[in-house]
């Protein structure tokens, strides 16, 4: 049985060689065949009198300023077949350790990434009769104190130690800057910028349609708010007919208005969805065109100031950017009459108006 074992053995053994004059400065051969064989059991240098199974040639070369590039090629040779790899690094000790676990996998595919450790020695047979020398030398004089394992370093403890019994209740030392305040997080206020479709109805005939620009600061921490200056421009999508049997008025209104808009601590029920309760006071003003079909025009100003409620919700596909809807009715606290000369009055604007805006907000 042993014979078998040992025929096996050897049977698994593949030898090499290895072609290898290392440039000044690198790992000489002998360093390299030893990366092969640390990481193979099956790996045998060759003997003098055998032919190796296979040859490995290296050419190492230096280049680059200082010598920093290195370029290592290794030709593997296996009876009639070659082939070749090539490492590039920045020192010669991380090009051979590659190329040697390049060697070595070729030779085992199960080689190690790392150096295979030396086996620990096995323990002597306790069961079989004494052997002089395997038994410990016994130790003499007074046992040694064994300190408890959070004792500090020698360098820190007081001249005199106590005994082991008192240093079981001390408790252990803090360090230094245990209580010392971590560094403040992020802060969480942005601003952003926007852009919305508005739609006003009631401060006109006919519903309003415009744009509006948004500056906004906000605060996302515990308790969020968020407060908005907004500047609108809205007109009548088509011209209003006030009276097309008697006079024939044709009408045509504007609005520019200037807005604050607060919100409180919102509601979200998911990451990307976020719902602002809000209030919202303005002014502004109102004009308004009006023509006959004999060429006369009438021209109507006058101011625009509201108070108001709206709803908002936020759809947030990404952190900085938020896709916007915001509806709710305006109470009107100055509004203008409408009037085409002196005594005809065209339109007085709704005391309750109704908004709504849709747009994109970008916070940075």
């Amino acid at each position: 049985m042993t014979a078998m074992l040992l025929v096996g053995s050897a049977q698994a053994e593949t030898t090499f060689t290895v072609a290898y004059k290392p440039p000044e400065g690198c790992p000489d051969r002998g360093a390299f065949i030893h990366g092969i064989q640390s990481r193979s059991r099956i790996a045998k240098p060759v003997g003098a009198a055998e032919q190796p199974d296979i040859v490995f040639s290296v050419d190492i070369k230096q280049s680059g300023p200082g010598k920093s590039k290195v370029t290592g090629k290794l030709v593997i040779t296996q009876g009639i077949t070659s082939s070749d790899r090539t490492v590039t690094g920045v020192s010669c000790v991380e090009v051979t350790t590659a190329l040697a676990l390049i060697a070595a996998l070729s030779i085992d595919p199960d080689a190690a990434n790392v150096d295979i450790p030396e086996p620990l020695p096995l323990p002597p047979d306790w069961s079989g009769p004494p052997i002089l020398g395997s038994q410990p030398a016994l130790r003499s004089g007074a046992a040694p104190t064994i300190l408890p394992a959070w004792a500090p370093p020698v360098s820190w403890r007081p001249a005199m130690i106590p005994p082991p019994t008192e240093l079981d209740t001390i408790a252990p030392p803090l360090p230094a800057d245990a209580f010392r305040p971590g560094p403040a997080g992020p802060s969480k206020m942005d601003i952003g910028f926007g852009a919305q479709f508005v739609l006003d109805v009631g401060p006109a005939p006919t519903p309003l349609v415009g744009i509006a620009g948004q500056v906004e600061l906000r605060e996302l921490g515990e308790i969020p708010w968020s407060m908005r200056a907004e500047l609108s421009y809205a007109l009548t999508a088509e011209s209003t007919v006030v009276d097309a049997e008697e006079t024939g008025l044709v009408g045509d209104y504007r609005m520019l208005r200037g807005r604050f808009i607060g919100c409180v601590p919102a509601w979200r029920p998911v990451d990307w969805l976020r719902l602002w309760p809000c209030a919202t006071f303005g002014g502004g003003g109102q004009w308004a065109v009006f023509r006959v079909p004999e060429a006369l025009k009438y021209t109507s100003v006058g101011p625009w100031v509201e108070s108001g409620l709206a709803a908002r919700v936020d759809l947030t596909p990404l952190p900085w950017l938020a896709v916007e809807l915001q509806a709710g009715p305006s109470f009107a606290i100055v509004r203008a009459t409408f009037k085409a000369g002196d005594d005809l009055i065209v339109y007085e604007p709704l005391p309750v108006t109704f908004g709504l805006a849709t747009g994109v907000t970008a916070a940075f």
